[in-house]
């Protein structure tokens, strides 16, 4: 099973991107934090960060409600994409490919 559910806030506004293939993108970042106190009974905070990908025309209307600092839950799958630079090096990164998402609330709010 490949499923995936995040609560946390968009480091950057939605970019929505047309491809050659007539399909359309949207790409995202997001920021999900966690606290607890460690052994000497200090507050940590650790951030983690997760890119996201909205495939299809029909993510138009949400993705204009998603400035950066909005808060959202978004629920999907994990691809992996694999590549090499230039150089030789390999590299690869996972993304949250979203199937659904609900807009909770900004910052200010």
């Amino acid at each position: 099973m490949n499923s995936v559910s995040i609560i946390g806030n968009l480091t950057r506004d939605v970019e929505m991107k047309s491809l050659p293939n007539g399909s359309t993108m949207f790409k995202g970042g997001l920021a999900e934090s966690e606290k607890y106190k460690n052994k000497a009974g200090e507050v940590v905070e650790n951030t983690n960060f997760f890119d996201f990908i909205m495939w299809g025309e029909h993510w138009s209307g949400v993705a204009q409600y998603m400035p950066k600092g909005q808060k959202i839950a978004i629920t999907g799958s994990l691809k992996q994409e694999r590549w090499e630079t230039p150089e030789g090096d390999k590299r690869s990164k996972i993304s949250i490919v979203v199937s659904k998402i609900d807009l909770l609330s900004t910052k200010e709010q």
